[in-house]
C-alpha cells in the first residue's frame, strides 16, 4: 500500500503541470523503477483504484 500512496502523490505532483504521464515517467520521478509499478498494477486506473 505504501507504494501506492507514494506513486498517486507523486502522480498528481506531475499532473498539476502534464495533461499525460506515462507510468514509467512517474514511477521514475517517484523514485521507483518502472518495472515495480508494472509488477504491483495490472494498469494506470488500477493506481487510483
Amino acid at each position: 500500500m505504501r507504494i501506492k500512496k507514494r506513486l498517486f502523490h507523486e502522480n498528481m505532483i506531475l499532473f498539476a503541470h502534464e495533461e499525460q504521464v506515462a507510468v514509467g515517467e512517474f514511477a521514475i520521478f517517484a523514485g521507483l523503477m518502472k518495472g515495480t509499478v508494472y509488477r504491483h498494477f495490472p494498469n494506470k486506473q488500477a493506481i487510483f483504484e
